[in-house]
């Protein structure tokens, strides 16, 4: 609320009365004369002023997630970012794999004798510890994005946690399940999330 001063004028007028002392020409003449006088006259004004509110942001759907995690918008370099998803993946289908969080989890870039691999699991049969090795020259390289570095990541975690073995395709065009033998540089979020559906929904 602001405070505007008004200046009003007011004309005082003082009149002055004079008397002759003539007693054959009584008369009374008026004078007048003008003062200037300032007043302040306090004036109440409204003023709108936006104020911001924060408003607090709903949580993604399980499905909005799906729809940013299939897509490959997540930090790839990241290795425990691939086993955080697989895990929350999981949990999604009522998958119990406390057991998995409470062994040894270590994913680590680990050469491999076999050059071609872009990833492996070194820990098969072995609940009480997951172990990924990764060849980042392979995993890394420039054609492959982060859904096809998920799509492998989700193949090893198969072979590690869940004991899967391969699917084998006669041609690696043939895309059809998580566990194909064939691994992918890149492949359409919605099959990744139907090869994803059948693979979970396989191990409930």
């Amino acid at each position: 609320m602001l405070n505007l001063v008004k200046s009003i004028i007011l004309v005082v007028v003082s009149s002055f009365l004079i008397t002759s002392c003539m007693p054959e020409e009584d008369y009374i003449e008026i004078v007048y004369q003008t003062e200037i006088i300032e007043v302040e006259v306090e004036k109440e004004v409204y003023v709108y002023v936006e104020v911001p509110v924060e408003v607090e942001a709903e949580e993604p759907t399980v499905e909005e997630l799906r729809d940013i995690y299939y897509s490959g918008e997540f930090d790839g370099a990241d290795y425990y970012n691939y086993f955080e998803i697989f895990m929350w993946e999981a949990q999604n289908y009522g998958i119990d794999l406390d057991y998995v969080r409470e062994g040894e989890v270590i994913i680590e870039p680990r050469s491999h004798a076999n050059k071609s691999f872009a990833a492996w699991a070194k820990e098969r049969d072995n609940n009480e510890k997951v172990h990924i090795g990764i060849e980042p020259d392979l995993f890394f390289e420039s054609t492959r994005t982060n859904r096809g570095r998920l799509f492998i990541m989700f193949h090893e975690f198969g072979h590690d946690i869940f004991n899967l073995t391969h699917v084998d395709v006669a041609d690696c065009a043939e895309f059809n399940s998580i566990m194909n033998s064939c691994a992918k540089n890149d492949i359409n979020p919605e099959m990744f999330k139907t090869l994803a559906h059948e693979f979970f929904s396989s191990m409930q």
